[in-house]
C-alpha cells in the first residue's frame, strides 16, 4: 500500500499527508470527546436533558432541507479554477458565493419565523415536562448558532481551495473539544440548558472570527458586482449537494426530529448514542481519507489526469472494503459490550435496530467512495437524487404505517433496505466511467 503513494508527486504527497494528519487529529479529538461527552452528559445533565439537547439541534438542521447552499459546489469550482490558473474566476466565485449565502440566510430566517408561529410545540411528546417559554428561547439560540455556521462555511472555501484543509480542520477540532468540555463543566453548576446554548452561540462566533482570519491570508473578499448568470450556473451545480445534504438530514436530524414527536426524550437519547458510536464514529474515521482524496481528485480533474485518478480510486476502494469488513467484525464481537460499558447500562440494547444501522452504514459508505470522483467534479446529480428519493420513500412509508409500527426498529429496517437498493443503482451508473477502466 505504501508503494501506491508513488502515484502522488512530492508536493502532492506532502499536502496529502498534512491534510490527512489534520483530519486524523480532528477525528481523534472529536471521537475522544464524544466518547467522554455522551456518558458524562447523561450523568451530569440527565437522560431527559440530553434527549432535549439533541432534539433542539435537530430543529435548525431540519431547515437545511430548504437551505439553497452553493458553498460545496463553489469550493470545488475554486479548487479546479485555482489549478487551471484562473485567478479572476476564483475571486468571482468567492464574492458571489458570499452574496448568495447572505440572501439564503435571510430566506431561512423568514421560514424559521413562519414555522415558529404555525407549529404548536406543546404537542411534542419530548417537551411534556419542560417550560415551553424556555424551550422557545433555546430554539432561537440553536437556530442562531446554526446561521453562524452557515456564514462560516463561505470563509472555509477561502481556506480550502488551495488545499489547506488542515487549517480549518484544526479550528473545528479545537472548537468541538472546547464546546463539549465547557458544556459538561456548566452542567456541574446548573441544569438549565439555556446556559449551555449561550456557550454554543459564543463559541460559534469565536470560530467564525478565526475562520475569517485564516481565509483572508489566502484570498481577500472583494465586493464586486453581483452576477446573476454566474450564480445561476453555480446554483445548478449545487443541486447535487442539496439532494445529498437533504438525504443526510432526513436520515439523521429527521430521524431525531420524528422520534422526539412520537417518542420520549429517553428514546431520542438512545437513538443519538447508537448513531454516535456505530455510525458517526466510523464515518468520521473513514472521512479522514474521503476529505483528503476529494481535493486530490478535483486537482487531477483540473489537470485532466484521469488515468492517475482511476488508479488511485481502485487502490483506495480495496482499502475501504477491508476496513468496512473489519468494522462489521468488531461490531458483531464487541458492539453490545462496548455500548453498555460506554453508557453505563443506561439503555436497553436493541440488537435488531443496531444491526440494521451498521449494515446500512457499511453499504452507504462504500458506495460513497465509489462516487467520490463524480462529486470531485460537481457531477453527481443522479447519485444524490437517488439518495434523496430513497429517504423520501422511507419517510412516506413510515408516516403512513406509523400507527401500526410500535417499534422504531422498523424505521431503521426501511432505511437499510432502501440504501441497499439505492446503492445498487448508483454502482450501475458509476461503473462505466471509472470502475470498468
Amino acid at each position: 500500500m505504501i508503494s501506491n503513494f508513488k502515484l502522488f508527486s512530492q508536493s502532492d504527497l506532502e499536502r496529502f499527508k498534512k491534510n490527512l494528519s489534520s483530519q486524523f487529529l480532528l477525528v481523534v479529538m472529536r471521537s475522544s470527546t464524544q466518547i467522554i461527552f455522551v456518558p458524562f452528559m447523561i450523568l451530569i445533565w440527565g437522560t431527559e436533558n440530553f434527549g432535549i439537547w439533541v432534539f433542539l439541534f435537530s430543529i435548525p438542521q431540519s431547515f437545511n432541507l430548504l437551505n439553497l447552499n452553493i458553498v460545496e459546489a463553489s469550493k470545488t469550482e475554486m479548487i479546479i479554477g485555482n489549478y487551471s490558473k484562473k485567478k479572476s474566476y476564483v475571486k468571482k466565485i468567492y464574492a458571489n458565493t458570499f452574496y448568495f449565502l447572505n440572501l439564503n440566510i435571510l430566506f431561512l430566517i423568514f421560514l424559521f419565523l413562519v414555522w415558529l408561529n404555525i407549529i404548536d410545540i406543546s404537542k411534542f411528546k419530548i417537551f411534556q415536562n419542560s417550560s415551553l417559554d424556555e424551550i422557545k428561547i433555546l430554539i432561537f439560540l440553536s437556530f442562531f448558532g446554526f446561521l453562524i455556521n452557515i456564514l462560516n462555511s463561505v470563509f472555509i472555501c477561502g481556506i480550502a481551495f488551495k488545499g489547506k484543509i488542515n487549517i480549518y480542520t484544526n479550528i473545528e477540532a479545537i472548537y468541538f473539544t472546547t464546546l463539549s468540555l465547557i458544556i459538561l463543566v456548566v452542567g456541574l453548576f446548573t441544569d438549565r440548558l439555556f446556559f449551555a446554548f449561550i456557550i454554543y452561540v459564543l463559541l460559534n462566533l469565536i470560530k467564525l472570527y478565526f475562520t475569517i482570519y485564516y481565509s483572508n491570508k489566502n484570498i481577500i473578499l472583494k465586493f464586486s458586482k453581483f452576477d446573476f448568470k454566474f450564480i445561476k450556473k453555480i446554483f445548478y451545480k449545487s443541486i447535487s449537494y442539496y439532494f445529498e445534504n437533504s438525504s443526510n438530514i432526513l436520515k439523521h436530524s429527521g430521524i431525531i426530529f420524528i422520534t422526539g414527536i412520537f417518542y420520549s426524550s429517553t428514546t431520542v437519547a438512545y437513538i443519538s448514542t447508537i448513531k454516535t458510536i456505530f455510525y458517526f464514529l466510523p464515518n468520521q474515521l473513514l472521512n479522514i481519507l474521503a476529505v483528503s482524496l476529494q481535493f486530490e481528485y478535483s486537482k487531477l480533474i483540473g489537470l485532466k489526469n484521469y488515468k492517475k485518478l482511476i488508479k488511485i480510486l481502485k487502490i483506495k476502494l480495496s482499502i475501504i472494503f477491508s476496513l468496512i469488513l473489519l468494522y462489521i467484525f468488531l461490531y458483531l464481537i464487541f458492539g453490545e459490550f462496548v455500548f453498555d460499558l460506554w453508557t453505563k447500562d443506561s439503555f436497553n440494547f436493541d440488537k435488531h435496530l443496531n444491526l440494521f444501522l451498521v449494515i446500512e452504514f457499511s453499504i452507504y459508505i462504500f458506495t460513497y467512495f465509489i462516487i467520490l470522483p463524480f462529486k470531485s467534479e460537481n457531477n453527481f446529480f443522479t447519485f444524490s437524487l437517488i439518495d434523496f428519493l430513497s429517504m423520501i420513500l422511507v419517510f412516506l412509508i413510515f408516516f403512513i404505517s406509523q400507527i401500526y409500527l410500535e417499534e422504531l426498529k422498523y424505521l431503521f429496517l426501511l432505511i437499510m433496505l432502501t440504501t441497499i437498493f439505492a446503492s445498487f443503482i448508483k454502482i450501475i451508473f458509476a461503473r462505466e466511467k471509472y470502475l470498468l477502466k
